[in-house]
């Protein structure tokens, strides 16, 4: 009797179940929250995150402001989910800068040119819309709606992964095995099948002017993108745009007389005028 008034004193004095899952909940708004605050006032610094390594460990920050309950679970997951996540990552940046170093292949130009044309009337859409939509110094809606469409590639596959691993590990998993087959899938066709983006095509005369738009919206914005302290693109591939990655600089404008002069195409030896698709 004596032992059964014991343990039923212990059960009425641990609380109850939902209240442990409530203070866990709000625990981890709490801790949601005041990382929102915090992500604000590091933009507000240093400009908006882009480079894998600090959006990355930004990351593990916030996944640790809402795993306060479960500190343990939290380290488990950095050391077994995110760290070979993004050590592969890692590498495929290392990898795609070095081939762009170091390319195996010319890029294409022509290809992709003839399909827009064929697809579209004899039109380039990219020169084609900037003809009709762009206006230097101008901020229209769909400029700013574009580049954060533009801008999201950088960080919303992390989120995405970081919402699952919080939600359900197993469709983390299947998520993260997706994205690291993309990666090898899109550094394969980098290596072996590199396309010159509009822009590029542009700089070389085969199509009409094209102006990088994310650079100005930057610039119109008046933001400005964090520094990376270890960009693996740019101190190994130099200028990017054939890669699956968009570049982050930006030209802006070009001159007058840049409509006029004739170059050579890369690898074909012939020259072409401007204007081509216009």
């Amino acid at each position: 009797m004596e032992s059964g008034a014991i343990a039923e004193e212990r059960a009425t004095e641990a609380p109850p179940v939902e209240d442990v899952q409530g203070n866990g909940r709000r625990i981890a708004l709490i801790g949601l929250g005041a990382y929102v605050i915090a992500t604000i006032v590091l933009f507000s610094f240093t400009g908006v995150l882009l480079a894998r390594e600090t959006i990355f460990l930004w990351l593990l920050v916030g996944l640790l402001t809402v795993s306060l309950t479960d500190v343990r679970g939290f380290a488990r997951g950095v050391i077994f989910d995110w760290l070979p996540f993004y050590l592969i990552l890692v590498g495929y940046d290392f990898l795609r800068g070095f081939v762009g170093a170091n390319p195996l292949f010319p890029p294409h130009y022509l290809p992709q040119i003839d399909a827009d044309k064929f697809l579209f009337g004899g039109v380039v859409p990219t020169v084609w819309l900037q003809e009709r939509l762009y206006d230097v110094g101008q901020l229209p809606w769909y400029d700013v709606f574009s580049w954060a469409v533009y801008m999201s590639h950088y960080f919303m596959v992390f989120v995405i992964a970081a919402i699952l691993w919080r939600v359900s590990h197993l469709r983390f998993l299947e998520f993260r095995a997706m994205v690291l087959t993309l990666s090898i899938a899109a550094f394969l066709t980098y290596a072996f099948v590199p396309a010159a983006p509009p822009w590029m095509a542009a700089d070389h005369l085969m199509i009409g002017p094209v102006t990088r738009v994310t650079g100005s919206v930057w610039t119109e914005l008046g933001v400005h993108p964090a520094a990376s302290k270890t960009d693996r693109g740019g101190r190994l591939g130099g200028r990017r745009g054939l890669s699956g990655r968009p570049a982050r600089s930006c030209r802006i404008g070009r001159g007058a007389g840049d409509m006029g002069r004739r170059s050579a195409i890369p690898g074909r030896g012939v020259a072409r005028s401007d204007g081509a698709g216009r």
